[in-house]
């Protein structure tokens, strides 16, 4: 099965990078942002290999 492109919104990048930059500063490290961020990208990666166990839009 061929992988698709997931786009994302700007306010999708925006939030993505306000949580990261939230927990970066919660625990004065960048190891959990970090990981994450590791996580949001396997999901993407899963997403864009089955994308019938994402959630439908108009766009």
């Amino acid at each position: 099965m061929a992988k698709r492109k997931i786009v994302w919104t700007n306010s999708a990048k925006f939030e993505l990078k306000e949580i990261l930059i939230y927990w970066t500063n919660k625990t004065k490290s960048k190891t959990y942002s970090k990981k994450i961020n590791d996580l949001f990208t396997e999901a993407v990666d899963l997403l864009s290999l089955h994308p019938k166990i994402g959630r439908t839009t108009n766009n």
